[in-house]
């Protein structure tokens, strides 16, 4: 059972990180949701100014204000006000660059979908144990993939004004994984049959 548990991790994981790849790349799915900012620029240019803004992420209208010369980030008294009036932003801001889908970010996304499918695969055995079929099995480890679709992306719109399209391609890029993961690792898990109800 072990083997099969390790093997289970190890595939499903690999339909996630492939899935990723046709959907966010092959499908377009990257340059649906992730539009080019207006005036680049200055953009860039006001976060380069001043030594350089440190890697974050940034809010507008933020809660706090900007660091005074001690340091001390104090409370944005005119936050409401702001934030009813608009824009909104959230900018994640690194500021070094780095190859586009190099090797070691590969590496860790496969870990971070190994370390999920291990999670799925744990809570399909201490729920089921041996004795359960494929087909359960393949239900249980969806429930898990669409729990986490429906914790994750669906609750950015509601609290971080995140457009409900990213929500969406991210809610769909998760579900249909899933669905994919869980029939290959249920498949690899294996089961055991149901036995056949007694002739009347």
């Amino acid at each position: 059972m072990l083997k099969r548990a390790v093997l289970a991790m190890v595939l499903g994981a690999l339909a996630l990180q492939v899935w990723g790849f046709l959907f966010w790349g092959v499908m377009g799915g990257a340059a649906r949701v992730g539009r080019r900012m207006p005036n680049e620029a200055a953009v860039i240019a006001a976060f380069a100014q001043d030594k350089g803004t440190a890697a974050g992420t940034y809010l507008y209208p933020s809660i706090s204000t900007l660091p005074d010369a001690d340091g001390k980030v104090g409370r944005n008294e005119n936050y409401a006000a702001e934030h009813e009036k608009g824009p909104r932003m959230l900018v994640h801001y690194q500021p070094g660059g780095a190859p586009a889908m190099h090797g070691p970010m590969m590496a860790v996304g496969f870990l971070h979908y190994l370390v999920c499918a291990g999670i799925a695969v744990l809570v399909c055995i201490m729920a089921y144990g041996p004795a359960r079929s494929q087909r359960e099995r393949t239900h249980l480890i969806l429930m898990v993939g669409l729990f986490g679709a429906i914790a994750g992306p669906l609750s950015d719109p509601i609290w971080w004004g995140i457009p409900w399209q990213k929500a969406a391609y991210d809610f769909t890029y998760l579900v249909v994984g899933w669905f994919i993961a869980a029939h290959v690792m249920s498949w690899t898990l294996g089961g055991v049959k149901k036995p056949a109800a007694p002739a009347a």
